[in-house]
C-alpha cells in the first residue's frame, strides 16, 4: 500500500488535519560562532547550604573532641588507610542526620560511644555538623554569605 506525501515537508497525512491541529513549521538558524566568543552564559547561582567542619566527640573511633575540616564547598573526599576512620566519619553524618542504626553497621545506638582501653568509660557521643551557606559566582569561586 503507497501513501499519497501530502506535503512539501515529507509528511504524510496532514491534508487529513484540521488547520490547529496541523503542526507549525519551524525554522532552525544556526550560525557560526566566532572564535574567542565565549558561549558560557552568566548566571548568578542561588546561595545554597554546605558543611563547614564537624565536630566529634567520643564517637565510635574519634578519643575526645575532633574538630574535622574545613571542608570545601564544592567537593570533599575521605582518603586514608584502612582503619583510619572514614567509614567512622560518615556514619556520624548517617547518625546526626537521623538514619536508622542499621544504616551504620550496628546492633545499638549505644555501640557509637567510644570504647577504647584507654578511654575512661564514656557514657555518651557527640556529634555536631557546622554549616555555612555560601555563593558560587560566576568566575566559579565561592563565597560565604549571609544569612
Amino acid at each position: 500500500m503507497h501513501e499519497e506525501d501530502d506535503s512539501s515537508d515529507g509528511f504524510q497525512g496532514l491534508d487529513r488535519l484540521a488547520p490547529e491541529e496541523k503542526p507549525a513549521k519551524v525554522e532552525t538558524v544556526v550560525e557560526k560562532v566566532p572564535r574567542g566568543v565565549s558561549l558560557n552564559v552568566a548566571r548568578e547561582k542561588k546561595p545554597r547550604l554546605v558543611i563547614d567542619h564537624m565536630v566529634l566527640e567520643d564517637f565510635k573511633s574519634y578519643a575526645g573532641k575532633q574538630v574535622i575540616g574545613k571542608f570545601h564547598g564544592n567537593f570533599t573526599s575521605v582518603v586514608g588507610p584502612n582503619g583510619s576512620g572514614k567509614s567512622n566519619l560518615i556514619e556520624s553524618m548517617l547518625f546526626i542526620f537521623g538514619f536508622n542504626a542499621s544504616w551504620m553497621r550496628l546492633n545499638k545506638l549505644n555501640q557509637l560511644i567510644h570504647n577504647s582501653s584507654s578511654s575512661t568509660g564514656n557514657s555518651r557521643a557527640a556529634v555536631e555538623v557546622h554549616f555555612k551557606k555560601v555563593q558560587e559566582l560566576t568566575n566559579g569561586q565561592l563565597v560565604e554569605v549571609a544569612g
